[in-house]
């Protein structure tokens, strides 16, 4: 997993010196790569149903990603996003494909992009939380992630952009049943675990240039 994640990091650093190097040449209202750092945080919605149990999404997410994108005209631009999505007790890595538009030519536009891709596993807590006895986000999977704001025009070639946004994790939930005549480690370690769909909402903020 390390040698994955060198890999894609010395390849984006590569590519973006490549395409920062040939920008130099091009006029800046034609077609050119450009980048985008974002910053956002969300919080969980919905439950999780577990047997004998149902526990409320309370999740809490901070994420910091880097775009590397192809804009084609002012209005639209695609490329490869990568980021660090930060639970309470666990990390991602999400890949993904990014698609984003732009509706107008003005200084303020609304924005709209869509994320897909897969999150990789950083780490994680091997111990189950000690009110609930569970862990959650325990395994690497697809992610879809989605964002409507405004983007503000604040020179030729910088803009901010300010997003609600939904994002969808698929991992696991890892607890423990009881089982008769054993003892309960429960606080200690689980012995069941169901796939789950993670949904959040939250706010997006990013500098594009």
């Amino acid at each position: 997993m390390k040698k994955i994640i060198f890999i894609i990091l010395c390849f984006c650093c590569v590519f973006g010196s490549y395409a920062q190097n040939k920008e130099k040449f091009r006029n800046a209202k034609d077609s050119k790569f450009v980048f985008m750092s974002t910053v956002g945080v969300a919080g969980g919605a919905g439950s999780i149903k577990i047997p004998n149990r149902e526990i409320q999404n309370r999740l809490f997410s901070v994420q910091i990603n880097q775009l590397l994108a192809y804009q084609f005209n002012p209005n639209f631009f695609m490329g490869v996003n990568l980021g660090i999505d930060f639970w309470r007790y666990t990390a991602f890595i999400p890949l993904t494909f990014n698609l984003s538009v732009n509706f107008t030519k003005t200084r303020f536009s609304p924005h709209w992009y869509a994320n897909m891709g897969y999150s990789f596993k950083w780490y994680m807590n091997q111990k189950p939380e000690l009110t609930t006895r569970i862990i959650q986000g325990a395994k690497a999977g697809p992610v879809v992630e989605t964002g409507l704001g405004i983007n503000i025009k604040v020179s030729e070639k910088v803009s901010l952009l300010i997003l609600a946004t939904y994002k969808m994790q698929h991992s696991s939930i890892k607890y423990s049943v009881d089982i008769p005549d054993e003892p309960d480690n429960s606080e200690y370690f689980t012995n069941s675990e169901k796939n789950h769909h993670y949904h959040f909402g939250g706010v997006k903020f990013g500098i594009l240039y």
